[in-house]
């Protein structure tokens, strides 16, 4: 069966999202939701429910869950439920955007590892346990971007994942291939799939063994990945009977990385709640933010010098039973007109060494990147 995105342009649609059983387009949208603190949008929901019979939710919740923004209703979707292995192949040009006029990195390579020092510094202080701290890199190009050859590129190079894309109101975009699942919620079950330690992939298949055996004996990635397991377990009992997860993390592999990975599901106590209630009972994540999070919070303002905005944000939607799927941002862009803003983080935590999490950092990039057709940076 064809990919969805075979049959249009990214730019005449509103909203994309793959997974691997699913994909969903949608056209356009109906209505707005504007919210002051993404805190309220449960509420929100729970206010109008009765007239998102028959409706879908969509769009993209910001990092800081005291920060306002839009999401989006349509009463026209389309879902093709086949699992990404079993579409048709996606044609995929080679993206001409490459002319670039302007580059520029946000922080720069140096004032990174600076930041990444100064947080070593705050863990070692016991201010905090854990910190994520992200740089970007902002690109011009000499035309106004083509996003439909980058969307096809993501999904063609994410099979295991989940390609994502958005255009706003103002007809901005937001498009990327997220590796991580924040929440799934189907009846009264949510699902969560956090992802934390990683390594990047080996250029031949001895090499990958050595890294993926690494990442899994690292006690300094086991202790990154244990601070987000006991964090979203910890919130989601105050929400769901019976969480589950186990023990040992197992190993993801995406195309540029190896990740830890631990699957946890539990039962939701109120049949009512939705998947906005699950979500934003647990965003912000260890993995994107840190322990605790409110001093990560600050920490994170301190040290990166501006607002994150949706990067390390959720995307996804919610149907009129409350059920949804909402990823992490991650490994995307936001896209307007000739400029596109990628970004990447690394988690610090007291063994971290600056170096290493700025290569880190720009191992993520590379999704973007070759999307982009720019190679290395």
């Amino acid at each position: 069966m064809k990919c969805l995105l075979e049959e249009c342009r990214a730019e005449d649609i509103q909203f994309y999202f793959s997974t691997p059983n699913y994909e969903m387009k949608i056209d356009k949208f109906t209505d707005i939701i504007s919210f002051e603190k993404a805190l309220e949008i449960p509420r929100i929901i729970s206010d109008i429910k009765d007239k998102l019979q028959g409706k879908l939710v969509f769009g993209v919740i910001p990092f800081d869950i005291n920060e306002n923004g839009k999401l989006y209703i349509t009463d026209s979707w389309k879902i093709n439920s086949i699992p990404f292995e079993e579409r048709a192949n996606l044609d995929t040009a080679i993206t001409y955007n490459n002319y670039t006029v302007k580059k520029e990195y946000i922080p720069s390579c140096e004032r990174y590892m600076e930041m990444v020092e100064k947080g070593v510094e705050y863990i070692t202080e016991g201010k905090i346990s854990k910190l994520v701290l992200s740089r970007g890199v902002k690109f011009q190009f000499s035309k106004c971007i083509n996003v439909t050859p980058i969307l096809r590129d993501l999904y063609s190079h994410n099979p295991a994942g989940y390609t994502y894309f958005l255009k706003n109101e103002s007809g901005k975009y937001v498009v990327g291939a997220s590796p991580e699942m924040l929440v799934s919620k189907r009846e009264n079950y949510v699902y969560s799939n956090p992802l934390a330690g990683s390594r990047q992939r080996g250029k031949n298949q001895e090499e990958d063994l050595k890294f993926s055996k690494e990442l899994n004996n690292s006690s300094k990635d086991l202790m990154e990945h244990n601070f987000v397991v006991k964090d979203i377990v910890k919130k989601l009992s105050y929400i769901c009977k019976n969480v589950s997860f186990s023990e040992k993390p197992e190993l993801l592999s995406t195309e540029q990385l190896w990740h830890l990975s631990t699957k946890i599901e539990g039962e939701l106590i109120n049949s009512n709640s939705t998947v906005f209630d699950a979500a934003l009972a647990i965003h912000p994540t260890p993995a994107i933010c840190g322990v605790p999070q409110t001093n990560a919070y600050e920490k994170i303002r301190e040290l990166e010098g501006s607002n994150r905005g949706i990067f390390t944000g959720i995307i996804g939607w919610c149907d009129e039973n409350g059920d949804g799927d909402w990823a992490i941002a991650i490994r995307g862009a936001e896209i307007d007109k000739d400029n596109i803003f990628i970004r990447a983080g690394a988690g610090i935590v007291q063994k971290s060494v600056p170096q290493e999490e700025l290569e880190e950092t720009e191992i993520k990039f590379r999704t973007m990147l070759r999307s982009l057709n720019l190679g290395e940076i």
